[in-house]
């Protein structure tokens, strides 16, 4: 159910909101789902180094020089699935150190 105003607010912005937000919000705006990285649909990440994702993809590349469009894209697969492996076991490995210096002193760390 609309409120009573609502139609107020709409002709003062017949275009909607969004098309008042600067160009600086919506970039800032659309880095919200990298909050939880696990979920994230971007390949690389602020932090991850792209040159070491253009090595690992240059060794697929030469390794299997796919020729057709169907092996360039399970090579493209491939890395990306190694890729978001390689991200996981870095958050692992982060979160395992982070609890190791952390709860040292805790009699129930493991």
């Amino acid at each position: 159910m609309n409120h009573p105003n609502d139609h107020t607010a709409s002709a003062a912005n017949p275009l909607g909101s969004a098309t008042l937000r600067s160009n600086e919000e919506k970039t800032r705006s659309s880095q919200n789902a990298l909050k939880h990285v696990a979920c994230s649909t971007e390949l690389l990440l602020p932090g991850e180094d792209p040159h070491e994702f253009a090595a690992l993809k240059q060794t697929w590349f030469d390794e299997y020089n796919p020729s057709h469009a169907t092996t360039v894209f399970l090579v493209l697969e491939v890395i990306r699935a190694q890729w978001l492996l390689l991200r996981q076991t870095r958050r692992y490995n982060e979160c395992e150190q982070y609890i190791a210096e952390s709860d040292a002193a805790h009699p129930m760390a493991w």
